[in-house]
């Protein structure tokens, strides 16, 4: 018997799907720790420009996701311009910042059905995630 050799495509698709199976650990950890559920997923910068991701996202991690408008795509440098406006007085609060921020977003839903079968395959990415972490300990 003998396997076909995946291609470039589907490796590429299986790095995304880890990528966002990571980000929805961290989010279900950090929703844990801070017993309070997320109330809005935004994600901006270089990884946000893949369709790829933009559409797999949203559906691992079950709820809608906001993008940053793509004249945007360096998050990290936009967040910190608003903390320094912020710091000088050009807006009175971050809650304020981050409002004027929201505007240049939009919201990506997630199919239902294919948030189910990622749901399955990401508690089978835990288990592994949890033996692999095992055996490294």
């Amino acid at each position: 018997m003998t396997l076909d050799a995946p291609d470039r495509g589907r490796i590429a698709r299986a790095a995304l799907e880890g990528f966002a199976y990571a980000i929805k650990a961290n989010l279900e950890q950090a929703e844990r720790v801070s017993d309070r559920a997320a109330t809005e997923i935004a994600f901006g910068g270089g990884m946000s420009k893949s369709r790829a991701l933009r559409r797999i996202l949203p559906n691992v991690l079950g709820r809608q996701v906001s993008v940053l408008a793509a004249a945007d795509s360096d998050a990290t440098a936009s967040g910190a311009a608003l903390v320094a406006r912020t710091a000088l007085g050009q807006y009175e609060t971050l809650s304020q910042a981050a409002r004027t921020a929201r505007a240049n977003r939009r919201t990506i839903e997630l199919n239902p059905q294919t948030a189910a079968e990622y749901e399955s395959e990401y508690r089978e990415w835990e288990e592994r995630q949890a033996k692999l972490d095992e055996a490294l300990m």
